[in-house]
């Protein structure tokens, strides 16, 4: 995971937010634990360093009531080397592939319905896919030069935004949906300014809200083979949506907001206590700094992981955080398959009420001869190494 964590620093990003802008932010909430009755909006503080030390086995029967195996159907025409991305929508799936990042849209069960838009260097086709997203009306395709929206129901294109269609903007840094009919674009104008735009299906920006700095900072980062580098990177932000809420959070987790009504309001805190300034100091402590690209956020379960790559759940009903206890001799990480005795589970992709994941054909083939799943197992007699990869579905409570 370090390896990973080093090849991808000089492109990393994360924000402070500044004091005086969180005070503000916390004035709102502040005598009042809630500004919603239910858990999804509610105003939620993670105690990080109890999670931290008690490593726990969580059981997917929690959670979960139902864990669904689908194979994607394969043909001479339809053949993924693996998923890169999936954005799962209720009625269908969007997935781009690995190698040739051509985007598909798939049904629940697995069936290819057809391709989306294709590659290439004109000005309604994309080079590689760095997010996707969906709505029952959409499929987006984001890329750092532009986004595209092609209809769910016909392929056809409805809408391209390029940086150029929004003032002072030169290249786009995230996206998500804000709403049904607007998309939120995270962008910087100049050097320490890190924006929001809201951007509407006209490609018009309605509106445009001021994050926190992105100032570039040293940081001691530990090498795998010894010793310490000092590298510097910006910080930036990451975007998400919740049943068309958008979250608004930075790469080494402080504070996940919610955007409302043109402002941010703290949604959930990770209070490090005494540990905080010990997460870059006086180096990186990849055991204590969180990636919010690794966030996932269901009604009910916030799902985070730090830079060593140890995953954590939040349980927002009960306001209970755990460190997930790792597997002694396996390569997984995350709920115990208590369901079928499957292997372990761990979303990459989520909805309000169902969780994502995949596997490649001959991997899938190899883990169900060598566990106890017969539902798993089934499967498997099915397909052969050359299939398509398995969708991994499961069904929240």
């Amino acid at each position: 995971m370090i390896h990973k964590l080093l090849t991808s620093l000089y492109n990393m990003k994360m924000n402070t937010v500044i004091v005086a802008a969180f005070s503000e932010f916390f004035l709102v909430v502040s005598g009042c634990t809630t500004y919603s009755t239910d858990a999804e909006n509610r105003y939620h503080e993670i105690d990080v360093v109890s999670a931290l030390y008690e490593q726990e086995i969580v059981n997917l029967s929690n959670y979960v009531e139902e864990l669904e195996y689908i194979p994607i159907e394969t043909n001479n025409e339809f053949l993924l080397s693996n998923i890169a991305r999936i954005s799962p929508c209720d009625d269908y799936l969007a997935i781009s592939c690995f190698i040739t990042q051509q985007v598909y849209q798939i049904s629940n069960d697995g069936k290819l319905i057809k391709s989306i838009g294709r590659r290439g260097n004109a000005k309604n086709e994309y080079r590689a896919v760095g997010k996707l997203g969906t709505t029952p009306e959409s499929i987006i395709v984001f890329m750092g030069t532009k986004i595209i929206s092609f209809s769910a129901s016909t392929g056809e294109i409805q809408q391209v935004i390029f940086p150029d269609d929004i003032e002072d903007v030169k290249i786009f840094g995230g996206f998500a949906l804000c709403g049904k009919d607007s998309i939120a674009i995270l962008h910087n104008m100049n050097e320490g300014e890190n924006y929001i735009s809201i951007v509407n299906d006209k490609s018009t920006e309605v509106q445009r809200i001021k994050l926190w700095d992105t100032k570039k900072r040293k940081v001691e980062v530990p090498m795998p083979t010894g010793g310490i580098m000092k590298l510097e990177w910006t910080y930036m932000s990451t975007l998400y949506n919740v049943n068309d809420t958008l979250r608004v959070t930075n790469d080494f987790i402080d504070t996940i907001f919610t955007y409302s009504d043109g402002k941010l309001l703290p949604h959930i805190v990770f209070d490090y206590g005494k540990l905080g300034n010990k997460r870059f100091e006086p180096k990186l402590n990849t055991e204590l700094a969180f990636t919010s690209t690794k966030v996932k956020e269901t009604n009910n379960l916030l799902l985070f992981e730090n830079l060593d790559g140890d995953k954590f759940l939040y349980d927002k009903t009960n306001g209970t955080a755990r460190k997930i206890k790792k597997f002694e001799g396996s390569n997984y990480q995350g709920f115990t398959n208590d369901i079928d005795n499957g292997i372990p589970f761990w979303p990459v992709a989520v909805t309000s009420d169902k969780m994502y994941s995949f596997m490649s054909a001959d991997v899938f083939i190899e883990e169900a001869a060598k566990s106890d799943s017969e539902k798993m197992k089934q499967v498997a007699a099915t397909i052969t190494e050359e299939s398509n990869p398995v969708i991994i579905v499961a069904t929240l409570k």
